[in-house]
This record gives structure tokens, C-alpha cells and sequence, in this order.
């Protein structure tokens, strides 16, 4: 569950990003994949079943998309896409519906970072250990 879930991307490949925005977006997602080429076709299978997000923004080499205020919803719910063959998946981050129920602050919000034994949910301290600070900084400048 999240009051507000970020997943961050590489903007590259363009074609993978304008196609996956494109379909992620309520106005543009398409009702059938029957005229969609075959990346088209994989993108659509992915997200179809995905909720809508918030909004979409490409800054500088990055891609962000957000979701907020989307009950039961979380990173799990969203893992697909960063599974996608064209996918350059950068970090997540997620602050759960209720981030008090944490047992410590660090656990009020965290990162999903890609790590030796797959993505996985961890600190601000940790994430900054794969994904350089900077790309970190970056993040929080969009929440």
C-alpha cells in the first residue's frame, strides 16, 4: 500500500519510453493490443492491469512516474514494468498508507533499488550505496 509510490527510469530507450508513457496515461493507454507491433503488444501485456498514474515527467535523462494516494497499491504492483527487455530501471521510492505504523523513522518511506539478489525495498542510507547520491538527490527534488 502507498500514499505515494515513484518509479524512476532511464529516459532510453526513446521509442520504449514514449511507447510506455503513452500507454501508462489514461487519454492514450489502448483498449486493444490487436494493432499493436510486438514491443507494443509486450509494453500493453505489462500494464494493462496497472493503475493509472498521477503523472509522468522527463527531466533531463531520467523518467519519472508517479502514483499517489492509491490504496493497496505498491512497488509489487508495478515490478513488471521494470522487468521489461527495454526497461533501464533506476530506483523506486514508496512512502507506505500508513507510515507510522514503521518501527523506526527509517522505515517510513523507502528505495527499491536493483541489487545482486534482485530489486529489493531498503533505506535512504543503502540505496545511496547503488545508485549514486546524486541520482538520489535527484529524486527527492521531485517529491
Amino acid at each position: 500500500m502507498a500514499s505515494q509510490l515513484t518509479l524512476i527510469l532511464k529516459s532510453t530507450p526513446k521509442k520504449f519510453i514514449k511507447t510506455l508513457i503513452k500507454f501508462l496515461k489514461k487519454k492514450s493507454r489502448p483498449i486493444f493490443d490487436d494493432e499493436l507491433d510486438s514491443q507494443g503488444k509486450l509494453i500493453y501485456s505489462v500494464i494493462e492491469d496497472i493503475e493509472y498514474p498521477s503523472k509522468c515527467e522527463i527531466e533531463e535523462d531520467y523518467v519519472f512516474i508517479h502514483w499517489f494516494d492509491i490504496d493497496d497499491y505498491s512497488f509489487k504492483d508495478i515490478e513488471a514494468i521494470v522487468k521489461l527487455p527495454d526497461c533501464n530501471f533506476v530506483l523506486a521510492y514508496e512512502i507506505p498508507d500508513d507510515p507510522m505504523s514503521a518501527d523506526s523513522d527509517d522505515e517510513m518511506s523507502y528505495f527499491w533499488v536493483r541489487m545482486e539478489k534482485g530489486i529489493c525495498a531498503v533505506s535512504t542510507k543503502t540505496a545511496a550505496k547503488y545508485c549514486e547520491e546524486t541520482l538520489i538527490q535527484l529524486f527527492d527534488e521531485n517529491q
